[in-house]
C-alpha cells in the first residue's frame, strides 16, 4: 500500500524545479495577451493562456502563482488598477489545477466544464471587486462601456457589473482555454512526463486513444 501524500508533500511536487522554470514563459505568455488588449482597449484579457497551460502541467499552486505574478506586472507595466484582481487570477489558476488534476483537460466535455467553471470564477470575484473597490468600472477596457448599458436597464451597480463581467469571460475565457488546451495536445508525453500533472488520472487513456487516431490518420 502506497504512502499517503501530505498537502506539504503535493505542493513540494508541484514546484519542481522545471515548474519554476516554466512560471516566467507563462507569465510572459499572459503578459503579452493582456498588454495587447489593455492597450487597444479591447473587451477581452487574454491574460490567463500561461496560467491554464501551467495548471494542467504542474497543479492548481503553481498555477495561482503564475496567476498571481501576472496581474503583479500587468500592475507594473500596463495599469495599477491590475493589482486588485491578483486575487481573481489565483482562483482562476486554482480551479484550473484542480480540474485539471480531475483529468477533465483530456475529454471535450471536461474542457468546457473548465471553460464555464474558470468563467464564473473569473466574473463572480471580478465583478466584485469592480464594484466595491472601483464603484463598479475601472475604464481599462471596453467593459464599462457595457457595464453602463446594463446599470441604465438593471439599475443595479453589482448586477450590471456581474453581467457584462459573464458576458466578457464567456468570450474570453472560452478563446483562452481553447488555446490552452490546443497547446496542452501538442505538448510531447515525454516532456509532460517530467511535470506534477503527469499521470493526469483516469483520462490518459482517452489521450493515448486520441494520439492513435492522430496517428491512424497522419498514415491515410
Amino acid at each position: 500500500m502506497s504512502e499517503k501524500l501530505t498537502f506539504g508533500d503535493k505542493l513540494k511536487a508541484q514546484f519542481s524545479t522545471k515548474s519554476l522554470v516554466l512560471i516566467p514563459i507563462a507569465v510572459g505568455i499572459n503578459l503579452i495577451g493582456g498588454t495587447l488588449c489593455s492597450m487597444l482597449k479591447l473587451p477581452l484579457f487574454l491574460d490567463t493562456v500561461g496560467t491554464l497551460v501551467v495548471a494542467c502541467l504542474s497543479g492548481p499552486w503553481v498555477a495561482a502563482l503564475t496567476g498571481l505574478l501576472t496581474n503583479v506586472f500587468l500592475g507594473i507595466v500596463a495599469n495599477p488598477v491590475n493589482f486588485p484582481y491578483a486575487i481573481v487570477s489565483v482562483l482562476v489558476g486554482l480551479t484550473a489545477g484542480y480540474l485539471a488534476r480531475a483529468g477533465l483537460f483530456n475529454k471535450l466535455w471536461g474542457v468546457i466544464v473548465v471553460w464555464i467553471a474558470v468563467t464564473l470564477v473569473n466574473s463572480i470575484s471580478a465583478a466584485l471587486i469592480t464594484s466595491f473597490v472601483f464603484g463598479g468600472a475601472t475604464g481599462i477596457n471596453g467593459t464599462s462601456m457595457i457595464t453602463a448599458a446594463f446599470v441604465v436597464a438593471l439599475q443595479d451597480v453589482l448586477l450590471s457589473v456581474f453581467s457584462s463581467a459573464i458576458i466578457e469571460n464567456l468570450i474570453d475565457k472560452g478563446i483562452s482555454v481553447l488555446i490552452a488546451y490546443a497547446i496542452w495536445r501538442k505538448i510531447p508525453r515525454r516532456f509532460i512526463s517530467q511535470y506534477a500533472m503527469a499521470g493526469r488520472d483516469d483520462a490518459e487513456g482517452d489521450v493515448e486513444e486520441l494520439d492513435d487516431l492522430d496517428d491512424s490518420d497522419a498514415g491515410l
